[in-house]
């Protein structure tokens, strides 16, 4: 699974599909992903890697998307947020089906402290209310310092960066525009448990200001009862 801040569409779409084919990425997630966007990573061929999507892209910033290797089924978007919020349920070959969420909430910034409050709760409610394994990727403009993160972890999710075998810690995601150092992580792939995240690293990406989050997950064919 590969997440990525687009910084309103501004990202390589070359450079990403290389770090996609690079890492044998099996789904990705885009936030601020815009219609051009969209076309550019088409014509780039994302599509010969990961041939479904499902994709809310829009202007500037709030748009989000989700491509994988195998086929998607859509479902009802996380309500009641200000950016694009897609869900769909995959079945990898041999594996268990799992429910995908990619994410953006709003920051808490310009006075939106109350409202990034309400989205990420928004965010753990709607993510309750699904059985079975569910991966949550994005942007999530919170880190553990913040307790409606916090809250959203205990709901029963492991952040890979905390919990692969292997990760680069500790794993900061911004700010990474020019040669500024990321002092804070804010891109999250969760996982819901029980899972094994068999690595997660964040990854450079041209022309953003967020690095991505890789990580490598497996869920159990049969959990423990």
């Amino acid at each position: 699974m590969l997440t990525v801040n687009a910084q309103g569409g501004a990202a390589d779409p070359a450079e990403l599909l290389r770090t996609v084919r690079r890492h044998d990425v099996d789904v990705l997630a885009v936030q601020e992903l815009t219609p051009r966007m969209v076309s550019r990573l088409a014509a780039a061929g994302l599509a010969q890697w990961l041939p479904f999507s499902h994709l809310d892209p829009r202007p500037g910033s709030p748009g989000t998307g989700l491509w994988a290797r195998w086929p998607l089924s859509p479902l009802p978007p996380v309500p009641g947020l200000t950016a694009a919020a897609p869900r769909a349920r995959i079945n990898p070959p041999g594996g268990r089906p799992v429910t995908l969420t990619a994410v953006h909430p709003l920051a808490p910034i310009r006075g939106h402290a109350g409202m990034w409050q309400r989205e990420l709760a928004l965010i753990r409610h709607t993510l309750g209310t699904i059985d079975g394994p569910q991966v949550v990727a994005g942007d999530f403009n919170a880190s553990r310092d913040h307790r409606p993160f916090r809250d959203l972890l205990a709901a029963g999710f492991l952040d890979c960066a905390d919990s692969g075998q292997r990760r680069s810690w500790p794993g900061f995601t911004w700010p990474a525009a020019g040669r500024m150092l990321p002092v804070m992580r804010l891109d999250h792939v969760l996982v819901s448990r029980p899972a094994t995240v068999r690595m997660a690293r964040a990854i450079r990406l041209p022309r953003t200001d967020h690095h991505g989050v890789l990580a490598a997950i497996e869920f159990a064919e049969n959990p423990p009862a």
